[in-house]
Order: structure tokens, then C-alpha cells, then sequence
């Protein structure tokens, strides 16, 4: 997926330069590409009526296109995702842990609290440490905010264990849905065909 970013935003960098430069040279070039010149002006003159505007809007419009290509080709083979991944030193050096792999450890911990039925961490690395959105799918019996305390808990304590930190995790639950918990068979007659 991360491929088809980069390339995506490479292929759109390209056609934003192309275009920047077509604007350029519609503004630019009444003698050397008389006939691209020609074609962009009528163009122009169609478009605008040949108003004494014209060029300053295709000036902006090249200057808005080039800088956009250029930030588009920066973005894709220069910029890293740096705040999904957990450097913690150690004694030896240093690990280096993605977030994504922390948040599919953590889904795995919906079994310790019988209430919850799914569990979605969503981890966030900034200024003040790490923080925790999980969302969560309860069953109705129970207590809410009992739940939420617990959760938190459970969570907090497994990234403490997963990572050896000692500092504190701010944390937020947002209960997404609430279910009945089915107990017993499904209303209606079963009928087993022979």
C-alpha cells in the first residue's frame, strides 16, 4: 500500500510539473513555440475573452501547479512516517517497535475482560508520550464506566509490559456500540432435515 502511495503521488507530481510548465510557457513564450503559444492563447481568449487577466491567472495557476508538484515529490520520496514507531533504548542499543504491530497485540487482550466483545487500540506517539483511543464493542450487562476503567488498566498495562516503560499512558475509551448478549438458542423452531 505504501508503494502505491509513493507512486501515486510521483505520477501526480509529474503531471502538476508538466502542466506548471505548459502555464509557463503560455505566458511566457510569444515567439520560440509559436504554435503551442497560439493554441494556449486561443484557448485563453476562448476561456477568458482575452481579458488583460489572462496571463497573471495562468502565471498563478503554474507557480500553485509547480509548487504542488514539487511538495507531491517531496512528500513521496523524501517524508517518513516517524510518529508510527516506538524507539525505547535499551542496555544493548536500541528497539525500534511500529505502532500497528503494538495495536494487533493489544486487539488480542479482549479476552481477559469478559464484557468486551472487540477491542480497536489506536496508538499515537507525540510530545508527551504515548496515548490510547480504544474503541470498543460491549455487551450490554455491566457497568460502564467499570468497563472503561478496565480496559484502560488491561491496555495500559500491556504496553508498559510490551515496551519496559515506566512512564504514565494517557488513555481514552469511546464505546462505539453497546450489544444484547444472546443467551440460549435463537427464537423460533430449528428443524433438522433428514
Amino acid at each position: 500500500m505504501d508503494i502505491l502511495r509513493k507512486t501515486l503521488n510521483v505520477i501526480y507530481g509529474i503531471s502538476c510539473v508538466i502542466m506548471a510548465t505548459g502555464s509557463f510557457l503560455a505566458v511566457f513564450s510569444e515567439v520560440s513555440n509559436r504554435a503551442f503559444a497560439q493554441l494556449v492563447s486561443g484557448i485563453v481568449q476562448g476561456i477568458f475573452n482575452g481579458g488583460p487577466y489572462s496571463r497573471l491567472l495562468f502565471l498563478v495557476v503554474g507557480c500553485f501547479l509547480l509548487f504542488a508538484g514539487l511538495s507531491f515529490f517531496y512528500r513521496a520520496l523524501f517524508y517518513r512516517d516517524r510518529s508510527r514507531v516506538i524507539t525505547v533504548k535499551q542496555g544493548g542499543g536500541e528497539m525500534a517497535v511500529r505502532l500497528n504491530a503494538l495495536e494487533d497485540h493489544l486487539a488480542t487482550f479482549k479476552e481477559e475482560i469478559p464484557e468486551v466483545k472487540e477491542i480497536k487500540p489506536i496508538l499515537r506517539m507525540g510530545k508527551k508520550g504515548v496515548q490510547l483511543d480504544a474503541k470498543v464493542v460491549i455487551w450490554s450487562e455491566g457497568n460502564l464506566p467499570q468497563i472503561a476503567r478496565k480496559v484502560q488498566e488491561v491496555l495500559s498495562r500491556a504496553i508498559k509490559e510490551a515496551l519496559a516503560l515506566d512512564e504514565d499512558i494517557k488513555s481514552r475509551v469511546v464505546v462505539s456500540k453497546i450489544l444484547k448478549k444472546r443467551v440460549g438458542p435463537p427464537s423460533g423452531k430449528i428443524t433438522i432435515k433428514k
